[in-house]
């Protein structure tokens, strides 16, 4: 009994330490409680551990290929040491021992590998290794163990949000017109034409066309005594109003050339009566 305890108890020591391992691998923290990218920026990893458990999401803000975006959402790896560059084990999965990673996992038992691009529903499995690949700000990088396992969920959509609208112009309106005066302005009066003095009328004689002129202030003319002719004083400056003009008649005219013959009989005969007249009275008794 006594010499079996020491290796019985090495083997429990051993035992001990790799459930604690195996436990921790499988319980992180840190990677639990991370959440897929937003806004349209950085890479969302996504990765199912399949019979061992458990799916858990990433963001990778800048990565530079497959495995950078691995470790920048939180996950830690281990490579086959045969094959570097494969990836065998994510947070401890599968356990050593399951696998020791020495050599390349069998196709029953790996880590798929699969990507999405932005704003993509469905996986597309990954043609290439995770080290030479670029993914792009929105991509979606997954991970599943299993036999061509795949991810148990769809690739979270990281949209980029539009644009914000574009502000609107701040254009002020013109001032308004002030509103029209309710009266009209008057007009300014034109200057009173200059005062024409004018001589006395005189007639015109029948038949002139000639229009009346504008009477206009006069100074009172002077008249002999015992004249009974008023003068004619304007008192202010008028403006005649036009008026219609009548053209008279013209005068017959008279025949100049002889002695009114009709008057000459008149008169000898009347100068006959009155010689008869005379010359009875003288003749009477």
């Amino acid at each position: 009994m006594t010499a079996a305890g020491p290796p019985v108890r090495r083997l429990g020591a051993v035992a001990l330490c790799t459930a604690v391992l195996w436990i921790s691998t499988l319980w992180t923290p840190g990677a639990a409680q991370a959440s897929p990218c937003t806004g349209g920026s950085g890479v969302t990893v996504v990765v199912d551990f399949g019979p061992y458990g458990g799916i858990q999401t990433g963001c990778a803000p800048d990565p530079t290929n497959g495995l950078s975006a691995l470790s920048q959402a939180g996950f830690s790896t281990a490579m086959v040491t045969g094959q570097p560059g494969f990836v065998c084990r994510i947070n401890g999965t599968p356990p050593v021992e399951d696998d020791p990673c020495v050599r390349t996992p069998p196709a029953t038992a790996y880590w798929a590998y699969w990507q999405a691009p932005p704003e993509a529903s469905a996986w597309t499995y990954g043609s290439q290794g995770a080290a030479n690949t670029r993914p792009v700000d929105g991509a979606t990088e997954g991970w599943a163990f299993g036999e061509t396992a795949r991810p148990g969920i769809p690739p979270p959509v990281n949209r980029v949000p539009p644009p914000p609208p574009p502000p609107r112009p701040t254009s002020s309106a013109p001032p308004r017109p002030p509103p029209p005066p309710t009266s009209s302005p008057s007009r300014p009066s034109a200057p009173p034409p200059p005062p024409v003095t004018t001589g006395p009328s005189t007639a015109q004689p029948a038949g002139s066309s000639v229009p009346p002129t504008a009477t206009s202030s006069a100074a009172p003319a002077t008249t002999p005594p015992g004249s009974t002719s008023p003068s004619t004083t304007a008192s202010s400056t008028t403006t005649a109003e036009p008026t219609e003009t009548r053209a008279d008649p013209p005068a017959t005219a008279t025949d100049d050339a002889g002695p009114p013959w009709d008057a000459v009989a008149v008169g000898l005969v009347a100068a006959a009566l009155s010689a008869g007249a005379y010359w009875q009275i003288r003749t009477r008794p």
